[in-house]
Parts: structure tokens; sequence; C-alpha cells
């Protein structure tokens, strides 16, 4: 009897079933894992740009101010004093084109992060970073207080 070499159909379909079931439980996390670090990102990004804000102020003596550009979801910008006693001078901009959500019922282009010369900010409040179908305790809440101090207040559970 002659051995024939390959396999089956049944054999073939078993193989595919199993890859089947590993890409469908595999998919769903590998889009959370993004989804968790861009809510990691957004944080980083936004707490770095409050800290360049006010060690700016501090270092050159000026009053600097962090404002959303058009809500907090299309990014911020922080603007310094030339000279001429306006915040008129771009110093750096932060465009987000991602499906965060940062909110803040405390700061708003109307009313804008501003840190003194001497590092104090204009007043305390809270900007708060959630991501959806992001995992773990990565939605996050940034707490600016007086003295200029830029502390994280809570990590909550992602929704």
């Amino acid at each position: 009897m002659k051995s024939v070499k390959g396999t089956t159909l049944l054999e073939l379909m078993a193989v595919l079933g199993v890859l089947g079931v590993l890409l469908a439980t595999a998919v769903p996390y590998i889009s959370g894992m993004n989804q968790s670090q861009l809510a990691d990102r957004l944080y980083r990004e936004l707490e770095n740009d409050l800290r360049y804000a006010r060690n700016y102020s501090v270092t050159n003596g000026v009053s600097v101010m962090l404002e959303p550009r058009s809500g907090w979801d299309g990014g911020w910008r922080i603007l310094g004093d030339n000279g001429s006693g306006t915040l008129n001078e771009e110093l750096r901009v932060t465009n987000l084109e991602s499906k965060g959500n940062i909110s803040s019922d405390d700061f708003s282009k109307s009313t804008p992060i501003v840190f003194s010369a001497r590092g104090r900010a204009n007043k305390s409040g809270e900007v708060k970073i959630d991501v959806a179908g992001c995992r773990g305790t990565r939605v996050r809440t940034l707490f600016i207080n007086r003295i200029g101090q830029i502390i994280l207040k809570g990590e909550n559970v992602c929704k």
C-alpha cells in the first residue's frame, strides 16, 4: 500500500476552526490595548505640556498660558509674554486628532490656565482624560492647584 503525504480536509477544517477562535478572542484585546496606549499618551502629553508651561514661566520670569484650542479634544496651545505684557507669543501647539475625551469644568478657552512669573496658577482646577474602550485604570484626573503644582488626582477604571 502506498503512503499518502498531505493533510485531509477534516484536519484542515479543524486547524481553521482553532485559528478562527484564537483570532476572535485576540482582536478585541488588541483593540483595547491601542485605546489604553492612547489614554497613556494623552495623559503624558497634557502633563508634560503643563509642566513645560510652568517651568517656562519660572525660568523666563513671564506669565504663560495654556488654553484649549477648540475645546480640549482639539488640542491646546501654550502662549507666553514676549515682553509686551500680553500673552501672544506661541510657544507650543499640541494638535489632537485622536478619539480621546479631555474635559474640564474649570478651564476653557475663555478661562485658560495661566502660570505667573513665579509659577503660580491663576486658579485651581481639574482636567479629566478619558478614552473609550481603554482597559485598566486609565481614566485620569489632573489637578492644578494655586501654587502651580500638577498632581495626578485620580485614576479610575475605564468604561
